[in-house]
C-alpha cells in the first residue's frame, strides 16, 4: 500500500553541463506552463544538478532561483545537487560491454544522477516521472500519465513507459508504493 505523500507525482528532470545550450530552462518552462493550478498543487518538479562542480551547480541554481522565484516559493519547482563526495572515483571503473572508459564513466554517473534523484523524490510523492532537460511538454501531459497510472491494476505494474525510447528521453512512472 502507498504511504501518505504530499502529491500525485514527482518529475524527476536530471541535468548536466552541456557543451554548446542548455535546454532546462524552455523544458521548467514547458513544464509548468501546461500545468493547471490544480496540477500545480498535485506534483513537484525536483531538478538534479548532476555536476560535481559546484561552482557550476550553484550558478544553475541561482539562474533558477531568479527565474523562478514563485514555482520555488510554492514548492512546485525543488533543486537540489549531490554533495562532490557523491560521486566515486571513477578513474577506477573497468570497461564493459566493449566501450571505452569514458562511456563506461558517463553510464555509471548517469545511473548515480538516477538513483540519487529517485531517493530523494521517494518520500515526495505517490509516482515518479522521469524525464529529460530537454523536452517539450504537451497540453493535458499530466493528467493524461496520471490518468494512466491509475487505470493500471496496481498489483501488475512497477514501471509504465510512455515511449520507445528506453528510460532516456521518455515519461517513466515509477510507483513509490
Amino acid at each position: 500500500m502507498f504511504s501518505v505523500c504530499a502529491v500525485s507525482i514527482v518529475m524527476g528532470v536530471p541535468s548536466v553541463k552541456r557543451e554548446v545550450h542548455s535546454y532546462l530552462t524552455d523544458t521548467l518552462s514547458s513544464l509548468m506552463s501546461e500545468l493547471s493550478p490544480a496540477e500545480k498543487d498535485d506534483c513537484v518538479i525536483v531538478v538534479l544538478i548532476a555536476e560535481a562542480d559546484q561552482q557550476y551547480a550553484s550558478s544553475v541554481a541561482d539562474n533558477l532561483k531568479r527565474l523562478f522565484p514563485a514555482e520555488i516559493q510554492s514548492g512546485l519547482l525543488e533543486v537540489v545537487s549531490p554533495s562532490v563526495h557523491f560521486y566515486p572515483d571513477f578513474s577506477k571503473l573497468r570497461e564493459s560491454f566493449g566501450d571505452p572508459k569514458e562511456r563506461v564513466r558517463w553510464r555509471t554517473k548517469q545511473n548515480l544522477d538516477y538513483c540519487f534523484l529517485m531517493m530523494y523524490a521517494q518520500s515526495k510523492g505517490t509516482y515518479y516521472v522521469q524525464l529529460e532537460d530537454d523536452i517539450v511538454a504537451r497540453p493535458t501531459y499530466f493528467t493524461t500519465m496520471k490518468n494512466f497510472a491509475l487505470q493500471q491494476p496496481l498489483e501488475e505494474w512497477m514501471i509504465l513507459e510512455f515511449s520507445q525510447l528506453g528510460f532516456i528521453g521518455e515519461f517513466t512512472i515509477m510507483t513509490f508504493g
